[in-house]
């Protein structure tokens, strides 16, 4: 059973207290991140965990096309796609744990914070 504050995202995503936008990019590399060993043992994930994952990103949340182009504002090119998809879905918040993405703090009217800031703004309970 997944567990840590990610989990509290993803059920308080289930419970349609946010908008939760995605696209094919960002599906395909939240799959590849889970998939990693240290990322499994962290947060307790089995593959039937991250295919549950994966299925709630395809259906449970809104799939946006990229049509806002954005090059060079990350350090590393694939993040430039998430940002994209942020603007192109009208996110106000982009929750990631990539701190170089955090480190840009805002871009295009949406605020980058880290997933523990997030449960924080929708006040979910949060372990020290």
């Amino acid at each position: 059973m997944p567990r840590g504050i990610p989990a509290r995202i993803l059920q308080a995503a289930r419970e349609r207290r946010f908008r939760l936008v995605t696209s094919d990019a960002i599906v395909a590399e939240v799959a590849s991140t889970l998939g990693k060993a240290r990322i499994r043992r962290r947060y307790g994930l089995t593959d039937s965990d991250i295919e549950r994952i994966r299925r709630l990103l395809e259906r449970e949340s809104v799939l946006t096309p990229i049509t806002t182009e954005v090059h060079g504002v990350a350090t590393h090119p694939e993040d430039d796609w998430i940002l994209a998809t942020a603007v192109s879905g009208g996110a106000s918040y982009l929750v990631t744990g990539d701190h170089q993405l955090q480190a840009i703090g805002h871009f295009r009217g949406v605020e980058i914070v880290s997933p523990r800031q997030f449960a924080v703004i929708l006040q979910l309970p949060i372990e020290p």
